[in-house]
C-alpha cells in the first residue's frame, strides 16, 4: 500500500504552510481538546482517499450514526493538534485499515519533517524518508546499564512517571502525538511509552500501534480484547509499549 502513503503525503502537503501562516480557526471540544480548521480539511481529504476504497470509516472528527463493524478505515487527520496550534513540529497523520478489528495497514506521516512510517501484516514495518529512501524498522534494542527513557506527553503533567523515577532511574523525554512517541521507541530515541488516562480513541492507537507490533514492539494491557478497534468504544485501557525485558522490570517492582 505504498501508494496510498503517497497520497496521503500529498493530502497533508499543506500543513506545513498552514501552520507557518496560523490563519486558521480553533476551537475547543467538549473534551476540551482542540481542533482547528485544518484539522476538518484534512479529514475531508482522507476521506476522498478511503471512501473509495472502503466506505467503513472510523475518525476522530467525525462520527457516524451505526458503530463501526469492526472492518474498515480509521484515521486521526491531526494527532498533536496542540503542537501543532503551538508552531512545534511534533503533529502527525494517523490511519489504519482493520479488518474483525485487528489492524492490518498502519500509517504514521510527519508532514513537518517528510517522513512516514508504514506497517502491512504481510511485508512488516518501513521508514520513508524525505528524500523517499526506505528502509526497514526493527525495534532497536535498549542501550544496557542506562536510565529507561520514558516518552511523555508535552502537553499534560505525568504523575505515573514522577511515580516510578522515585524507584528506578528514569529519564522522561516530552513528546506530542501518541504515533510519534511509539516511532520514536521503534528508532531508539525511546524506551518506553504508558499511557493509564482512558482517553486514547482509536485512531491514536490502531495505526501506530499496528506498525509498531510489526517493528518488534511489545503493547501490554490486561487483556488484549480491549484494544481491539469496533465500536462503540469504551476508551484505552491501561497500556504499555516498549521493549519486553523492560516492561517485565516494572511489572515485577509493581510500578505498573
Amino acid at each position: 500500500m505504498l501508494h496510498l502513503e503517497q497520497r496521503v503525503r500529498e493530502a497533508a502537503s499543506f500543513l506545513p504552510q498552514a501552520q507557518q501562516s496560523q490563519d486558521f480557526e480553533v476551537n475547543e471540544k467538549a473534551n476540551r481538546s482542540l481542533v482547528t480548521e485544518c484539522d476538518l480539511e484534512m479529514e475531508r481529504r482522507l476521506r476522498g482517499i478511503f471512501e473509495p476504497i472502503y466506505p467503513s470509516i472510523w475518525s476522530e472528527e467525525t462520527t457516524s450514526e451505526s458503530p463501526f463493524s469492526g472492518t474498515g478505515f480509521i484515521f486521526d487527520p491531526i494527532d498533536g493538534t496542540a503542537s501543532f496550534v503551538a508552531g512545534r513540529e511534533e503533529y502527525s497523520v494517523m490511519c489504519a485499515f482493520v479488518e474483525a478489528g485487528e489492524g492490518i495497514w498502519g500509517l504514521v506521516h510527519q508532514p513537518a519533517c517528510g517522513v512516514s512510517w508504514l506497517g502491512h501484516k504481510d511485508s512488516g514495518a518501513i521508514r520513508i524518508g524525505e528524500d523517499g529512501m526506505v528502509r526497514r524498522l526493527e525495534l532497536v534494542p535498549p542501550k544496557k546499564e542506562h536510565q529507561i527513557r520514558l516518552l511523555v506527553s508535552r502537553d499534560h503533567p505525568d504523575a505515573l512517571a514522577e511515580r516510578i523515577g522515585k524507584t528506578i532511574a528514569v529519564k522522561t523525554v516530552p513528546l506530542s502525538s501518541t504515533g510519534l512517541k511509539m516511532m520514536a521507541i521503534l528508532e531508539g530515541r525511546g524506551d518506553m511509552y504508558i499511557n493509564m488516562s482512558g482517553k486514547l480513541g482509536p485512531w491514536d492507537l490502531a495505526g501506530p500501534m499496528t506498525i509498531f507490533e510489526l517493528g518488534g514492539g511489545i503493547v501490554a494491557t490486561a487483556e488484549r480484547e480491549d484494544l481491539l478497534f469496533h465500536g462503540p468504544w469504551a476508551g484505552s485501557p491501561p497500556l504499555i509499549c516498549g521493549h519486553r525485558e523492560q516492561i517485565i522490570q516494572l511489572s515485577e517492582l509493581e510500578l505498573i
